[in-house]
């Protein structure tokens, strides 16, 4: 998996700045599209767990075909899922390219995530939505009902490139100068020419170090996009999930 720390970024940026500022967090619904739009909610009554204790030294990257899965179990009494909290880095509107896609998912028989989605719509955060970012980006549904399962619900993420196929590919031959050493390739397509990726426009979460919530991590790389679980990691991406 992706997990990287800000002093390689720092040199290759030469003192952009890579850290959320601490501002109210931007409060975004789904809706039908994939454009995500401004709107309050009402988080008075919502329980959130965090997946840990936040980290801005270190960070997960969110490549093209790379994905990352986080399960969690409500609180006692709680039914219904009503927020997600998400704590991007951000690079400003010169650098920040790609897009990520969130779903919320139950339980497989495998203990991984499933192939389905508890939202009623999909949620894809644009590369527009990223360059904006100061803060963290709060998800909610204010006219759904997301009912929980007994046995929790998985958070999932997965970069999104030009083409579902689409994943990233690390390689000492591929590197550029000021990009690293990234390639977007196609699965279906393996004797397509990579198109060079720089290091610069991956979307990242900051890390998180386990505590004392039970959070189960699941993650998968682009060319082999089965889910497999990371249980001895003790740090994950950083996430904040409302119930009520």
């Amino acid at each position: 998996m992706r997990l990287l720390f800000h002093c390689f970024y720092l040199g290759l940026l030469a003192g952009a700045s890579l850290m959320a500022r601490a501002q109210p967090a931007t409060q975004v619904a789904a809706t039908a599209s994939t454009r995500l739009v401004t709107s309050p909610t009402d988080t008075s009554r919502q329980v959130v767990l965090a997946s840990g204790k936040l980290k801005k030294a270190a960070f997960w990257q969110l490549p093209p075909g790379d994905g990352y899965a986080l399960r969690f179990t409500a609180p006692a009494g709680s039914r219904e899922l009503t927020s997600i909290r998400l704590h991007f880095g951000s690079f400003g509107e010169r650098l920040a390219r790609g897009q990520v896609r969130l779903r919320v998912a139950s339980v497989a028989a495998s203990g991984g995530p499933a192939a389905d989605n508890l939202l009623a719509h999909e949620m894809l955060i644009t590369e527009q939505t990223l360059q904006r970012l100061e803060q963290p980006l709060v998800l909610t549904w204010p006219a759904e009902h997301v009912m929980l399962p007994s046995n929790g619900i998985f958070i999932v993420l997965e970069g999104v490139g030009n083409a579902p196929d689409e994943y990233v590919i690390k390689s000492p031959s591929l590197v550029l100068a000021g990009a690293g050493n990234s390639a977007i390739g196609r699965r279906n397509q393996p004797d397509a020419t990579p198109r060079p990726l720089s290091t610069w426009s991956i979307p990242y979460l900051f890390s998180a170090k386990l505590t004392t919530v039970p959070v189960e991590f699941w993650g998968h790389e682009g060319k082999a996009p089965e889910w497999q679980s990371f249980a001895t990691l003790k740090q994950v991406p950083m996430l904040e999930v409302g119930f009520k």
